[in-house]
């Protein structure tokens, strides 16, 4: 049963993807940062977070750049909705 529901949801999807020609105008994309270091800086916390308060731990870094990698895939690539270099005027980031 959950294979059809699976199935069919799936072709519904790729039938609305081939029959309807839209063209994608406008994005917001509400972002919450990466793995963090704690906010609050304390001697002990220098062992167990070397990186200081509030900074980005690798794992964080990695997160941020592969979401980097989804979005430029989807607005560049993909949509065209921005442009491949960086334009200032083409976004607004908060």
């Amino acid at each position: 049963m959950i294979r059809f529901v699976i199935s069919t949801v799936l072709s519904i999807c790729v039938a609305s993807c081939v029959f309807a020609e839209e063209k994608l105008v406008f994005a917001i994309d509400l972002v919450r940062h990466g793995n963090r270091a704690p906010l609050i800086d304390s001697p002990e916390m220098q062992k167990i977070w070397p990186y200081g308060a509030k900074q980005l731990t690798p794992k964080g870094m990695r997160q941020a750049y592969e979401l980097g990698q989804i979005l430029r895939e989807r607005y560049i690539k993909q949509s065209h909705l921005l442009p491949k270099h960086y334009d200032v005027n083409a976004m607004y980031v908060r």
